[in-house]
Formats: structure tokens, C-alpha cells, sequence
């Protein structure tokens, strides 16, 4: 809706008001439904740990690379067409970019708990 431009400025950063509000919400359900219902172990991240995610983070990369390859040896583009549609998105507005990134954020660093460790009962090294 944002991307659209339909609507004017003010409107716009309402409905991305909402959109953080809404997305706060989602993850204060998420942190009491896993405190409540899960019962998470007492682990500690080692360096062998931060290594193998080294590695698969590296791993994900060169996968990466060898599909786009693939997809430009067998298709004869360039990019996705998913890829096509986020850049456009991206560059329509900013606020789209703005709200996609703080989403981006929370949603790769929430999850691994390594930003907030007291969630998985981890201690950090």
C-alpha cells in the first residue's frame, strides 16, 4: 500500500506507524508464547559454534553466486523476477525502505537470540 503512492505522505506514515506497531506486537506475542510454552536448554556458544555459522553464512553466499550463474547460463536474465520486484520497491519510496530494513533487522538478529541472548538463556562465550 505504502510502495503504491495511493495515498498521501501523512497517510502513508500512519499506516507505517501501524505496521511497526503491529510488528512489535507479533514479536511480544512470540517471546510469551516461547518463554511460556517452550523450555529452552542452557547452552553456551562456543568459538566452534561462531565458526560453523561463519561457515554456512559463507556457504549461503557462494550458493548464491552459483545459482545466479545457473539462472543467467539457463534463463539469459540477470536477475529474479522476485529480486526485479524488490528493487522496485525499494526505489519508490523511501519509507518502504526505511520500514523494510527495520523489519530486515529485527527479523534475521531476533531469532538467533544472539541479540538477545536472555531469550535462549545463552551466555555469550
Amino acid at each position: 500500500m505504502i510502495a503504491s503512492r495511493r495515498f498521501s505522505n501523512p497517510v502513508n506514515n500512519i499506516i507505517g506507524i501501524l505496521y511497526l506497531i503491529g510488528f512489535a506486537l507479533a514479536i511480544w506475542v512470540a517471546v510469551y508464547a516461547f518463554k511460556r510454552y517452550a523450555k529452552p536448554a542452557n547452552i553456551r556458544l562456543t568459538g566452534h559454534n561462531i565458526k560453523w555459522i561463519v561457515y554456512l553464512w559463507l556457504g549461503f553466499f557462494v550458493i548464491e553466486v552459483a545459482l545466479g550463474n545457473l539462472n543467467r547460463l539457463i534463463y539469459h536474465v540477470s536477475q529474479t523476477s522476485n529480486n526485479e520486484v524488490i528493487q522496485r520497491l525499494m526505489t519508490t519510496s523511501n519509507l518502504t525502505l526505511i520500514l523494510m530494513a527495520f523489519t530486515a533487522v529485527f527479523l534475521f538478529t531476533y531469532p538467533g537470540g544472539i541479540s538477545f541472548p536472555w531469550l535462549f538463556n545463552w551466555r555469550v562465550f
